[in-house]
Protein backbone atom coordinates (compact mmCIF):
# COMPACT_ATOMS: atom_id res chain seq x y z
CA UNK A 1 0.00 0.00 0.00
CA UNK A 2 1.28 3.43 -0.55
CA UNK A 3 2.00 5.79 2.06
CA UNK A 4 -0.65 8.51 2.44
CA UNK A 5 1.12 12.05 2.07
CA UNK A 6 -0.71 14.97 3.40
CA UNK A 7 -1.05 16.31 -0.48
CA UNK A 8 0.48 14.27 -3.18
CA UNK A 9 0.82 16.16 -6.46
CA UNK A 10 -0.07 13.67 -9.31
CA UNK A 11 0.73 14.98 -12.02
CA UNK A 12 -1.08 15.84 -15.00
CA UNK A 13 -4.04 13.72 -16.05
CA UNK A 14 -6.33 14.18 -19.12
CA UNK A 15 -10.05 15.37 -17.68
CA UNK A 16 -12.96 14.54 -19.85
CA UNK A 17 -14.92 17.95 -20.23
CA UNK A 18 -18.14 17.61 -21.85
CA UNK A 19 -19.97 20.39 -23.43
CA UNK A 20 -21.38 20.48 -27.60
CA UNK A 21 -17.62 18.40 -28.11
CA UNK A 22 -16.40 17.05 -25.62
CA UNK A 23 -12.70 16.52 -25.20
CA UNK A 24 -10.09 15.27 -23.22
CA UNK A 25 -7.92 18.44 -21.70
CA UNK A 26 -4.75 18.24 -20.02
CA UNK A 27 -5.37 19.12 -15.63
CA UNK A 28 -3.06 19.10 -13.23
CA UNK A 29 -4.13 17.12 -9.72
CA UNK A 30 -3.20 16.78 -6.42
CA UNK A 31 -5.09 14.49 -3.68
CA UNK A 32 -5.22 15.16 -0.03
CA UNK A 33 -5.10 12.95 2.88
CA UNK A 34 -8.05 13.61 3.92
CA UNK A 35 -10.00 12.42 0.73
CA UNK A 36 -10.27 15.39 -1.61
CA UNK A 37 -8.85 15.75 -4.71
CA UNK A 38 -7.98 19.08 -6.33
CA UNK A 39 -7.71 19.65 -10.30
CA UNK A 40 -7.02 22.82 -12.35
CA UNK A 41 -5.61 23.96 -15.68
CA UNK A 42 -1.61 24.12 -15.38
CA UNK A 43 -1.04 27.23 -15.68
CA UNK A 44 -2.77 29.08 -12.83
CA UNK A 45 -2.00 28.81 -9.13
CA UNK A 46 -3.31 25.80 -6.76
CA UNK A 47 -5.51 28.18 -4.78
CA UNK A 48 -8.21 28.14 -7.97
CA UNK A 49 -8.09 24.65 -8.70
CA UNK A 50 -12.06 22.98 -8.28
CA UNK A 51 -11.65 20.81 -5.08
CA UNK A 52 -14.06 17.94 -4.26
CA UNK A 53 -14.21 15.21 -1.88
CA UNK A 54 -13.63 11.89 -3.46
CA UNK A 55 -16.35 8.88 -2.92
CA UNK A 56 -14.97 6.24 -4.78
CA UNK A 57 -12.95 4.86 -7.47
CA UNK A 58 -14.05 2.89 -10.30
CA UNK A 59 -12.01 1.11 -12.98
CA UNK A 60 -13.45 -0.77 -16.40
CA UNK A 61 -12.03 -3.88 -15.91
CA UNK A 62 -10.14 -5.38 -13.18
CA UNK A 63 -8.11 -8.35 -15.03
CA UNK A 64 -6.26 -5.89 -17.18
CA UNK A 65 -5.55 -2.35 -17.41
CA UNK A 66 -7.63 -0.47 -20.12
CA UNK A 67 -5.92 0.45 -23.43
CA UNK A 68 -6.48 4.06 -23.27
CA UNK A 69 -5.38 4.06 -19.48
CA UNK A 70 -8.95 5.94 -18.27
CA UNK A 71 -10.49 5.56 -14.50
CA UNK A 72 -13.31 7.06 -12.63
CA UNK A 73 -13.02 9.18 -9.71
CA UNK A 74 -16.38 9.14 -8.44
CA UNK A 75 -17.23 12.46 -6.11
CA UNK A 76 -19.20 13.07 -3.39
CA UNK A 77 -21.87 15.48 -4.46
CA UNK A 78 -20.49 16.02 -7.35
CA UNK A 79 -20.17 14.58 -10.77
CA UNK A 80 -17.62 12.00 -11.80
CA UNK A 81 -14.20 12.42 -13.09
CA UNK A 82 -13.17 10.74 -15.78
CA UNK A 83 -9.93 10.97 -16.33
CA UNK A 84 -6.76 9.14 -18.40
CA UNK A 85 -3.42 8.49 -17.61
CA UNK A 86 -0.07 9.09 -19.62
CA UNK A 87 0.77 5.66 -19.41
CA UNK A 88 0.54 2.33 -17.55
CA UNK A 89 3.04 3.56 -14.55
CA UNK A 90 1.21 6.22 -13.74
CA UNK A 91 -2.37 4.42 -13.90
CA UNK A 92 -1.18 1.96 -11.81
CA UNK A 93 0.56 4.41 -9.55
CA UNK A 94 -3.39 6.77 -9.19
CA UNK A 95 -5.17 3.22 -8.80
CA UNK A 96 -3.13 2.23 -5.89
CA UNK A 97 -2.49 5.91 -4.57
CA UNK A 98 -6.68 6.87 -4.26
CA UNK A 99 -7.73 3.51 -3.15
CA UNK A 100 -5.04 3.72 0.02
CA UNK A 101 -5.90 6.98 0.62
CA UNK A 102 -10.10 5.90 0.31
CA UNK A 103 -9.22 3.22 2.73
CA UNK A 104 -7.36 5.18 5.21
CA UNK A 105 -10.47 7.51 5.77
CA UNK A 106 -11.81 7.67 9.66
CA UNK A 107 -14.43 5.43 10.21
CA UNK A 108 -17.24 8.16 11.12
CA UNK A 109 -16.70 9.12 7.61
CA UNK A 110 -17.25 5.80 6.25
CA UNK A 111 -20.61 5.33 8.07
CA UNK A 112 -21.92 8.14 6.35
CA UNK A 113 -20.84 6.74 3.19
CA UNK A 114 -22.07 3.46 3.46
CA UNK A 115 -25.25 3.86 1.95
CA UNK A 116 -23.13 5.56 -1.30
CA UNK A 117 -21.27 2.04 -0.96
CA UNK A 118 -24.39 0.06 -1.37
CA UNK A 119 -25.76 1.61 -4.14
CA UNK A 120 -21.47 1.24 -6.04
CA UNK A 121 -22.28 -2.50 -4.93
CA UNK A 122 -25.62 -2.30 -6.91
CA UNK A 123 -24.01 -1.08 -9.41
CA UNK A 124 -21.22 -3.79 -9.47
CA UNK A 125 -23.68 -6.38 -10.33
CA UNK A 126 -24.99 -4.42 -13.22
CA UNK A 127 -21.78 -4.36 -14.48
CA UNK A 128 -19.55 -7.73 -13.79
CA UNK A 129 -15.94 -6.63 -14.70
CA UNK A 130 -16.44 -3.32 -12.65
CA UNK A 131 -14.21 -2.73 -9.49
CA UNK A 132 -15.22 -0.16 -7.16
CA UNK A 133 -12.70 1.10 -4.48
CA UNK A 134 -14.45 2.91 -1.74
CA UNK A 135 -14.26 3.47 2.13
CA UNK A 136 -15.94 0.88 3.74
CA UNK A 137 -15.97 -1.05 7.23
CA UNK A 138 -14.98 -4.55 5.45
CA UNK A 139 -11.60 -2.90 4.17
CA UNK A 140 -10.28 -1.49 6.96
CA UNK A 141 -11.11 -4.73 9.02
CA UNK A 142 -8.49 -6.80 7.01
CA UNK A 143 -5.54 -6.67 9.18
CA UNK A 144 -3.30 -6.91 5.92
CA UNK A 145 -3.18 -3.57 3.11
CA UNK A 146 -3.13 -6.48 0.60
CA UNK A 147 -6.55 -6.54 0.89
CA UNK A 148 -7.72 -3.11 -0.29
CA UNK A 149 -6.74 -4.31 -3.95
CA UNK A 150 -6.38 -7.86 -4.56
CA UNK A 151 -7.10 -7.38 -7.75
CA UNK A 152 -4.88 -4.65 -8.56
CA UNK A 153 -1.68 -7.22 -6.61
CA UNK A 154 -3.08 -10.27 -9.13
CA UNK A 155 -2.65 -7.92 -11.99
CA UNK A 156 0.88 -6.77 -11.00
CA UNK A 157 1.82 -10.57 -9.89
CA UNK A 158 1.01 -11.75 -13.22
CA UNK A 159 2.27 -8.39 -15.10
CA UNK A 160 5.83 -8.98 -12.96
CA UNK A 161 5.74 -12.81 -13.88
CA UNK A 162 5.56 -12.17 -17.71
CA UNK A 163 8.24 -9.69 -17.51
Amino acid sequence: MAIVQDIWKGGVLRLKVSGIFSRWEKRSFAVMRNGHVSWGPMTVSEVEWETRRIESLSVSDVSKVPSDFSFTINLKDHKMLLVRAADEGQWVTWVRYVAAVVAQLPREEQKEETNHSNNAEQQSNHHPGRMFVRSSSEMLSEKSSSAVLPTMQMYLQRNRSVQ
